[in-house]
């Protein structure tokens, strides 16, 4: 009887063992059996995608292989905690040096352009890219109008209004304007 019960007892020490190891070395484990691919190697030598979950409308981050930096289009605003959440914690991995070297709007509707005074607000953005497309019923966006200077704070960003046919070119980014 006693044997029954060490042998109960061991057994469940090495369950016990086992599940506090994988609860608690998961991430290393899985990156020592090659079950998870190291994302760290992919975003310093490639192109990478992400598209965040903002409803109906579209919010994408781009980061090019040497490094810039990019978000076209920023979602509805009734998804802005999801988006910057998004963008601090994945995104930019908490860094510090939180840069946007292009932000683009495709369009002014609200679930493409609702978080883009936020997104001016919150990060630095050295470029912006906007059609020259006339946008009504979206006061208080920071964007009304065919406005194509922006204000935060003290600082003005004056947009580029790509025209028709019109090539682009800054650094890692090549755009080119189509439409009438």
């Amino acid at each position: 009887m006693k044997t029954k019960n060490i042998v109960k007892i061991v057994i469940l020490s090495v369950v016990l063992v086992l599940f506090l190891v994988t609860l608690f070395f998961s991430n290393q484990l899985e990156n020592l059996l090659l079950l998870k691919p190291n994302l760290q190697k992919v975003y310093n030598n490639s192109l990478s995608v992400h598209f965040v979950d903002v409803g109906q409308g579209d919010a994408i981050l781009v980061r090019f292989p040497n490094n810039k930096t990019m978000l076209i289009d920023s979602g509805s605003e009734n998804h802005k905690n999801n988006l910057l959440n998004y963008i601090n914690n994945v995104f930019f991995n908490n860094a510090k040096n939180k840069t946007f070297d292009y932000v683009m709007l495709t369009h002014p509707d609200a679930d493409h352009m609702g978080n883009m005074l936020t997104i001016f607000n919150s990060y630095k953005v050295n470029n912006f890219l906007r059609p020259n497309i006339y946008a009504e019923g979206i006061e208080n966006r920071g964007l009304e109008g065919s406005l194509a200077r922006i204000h935060i704070g003290k600082e003005i960003l004056d947009a580029k209004i790509p025209l028709p046919g019109e090539h682009m070119v800054y650094n890692a980014l090549a755009a080119a304007c189509v439409g009438s």
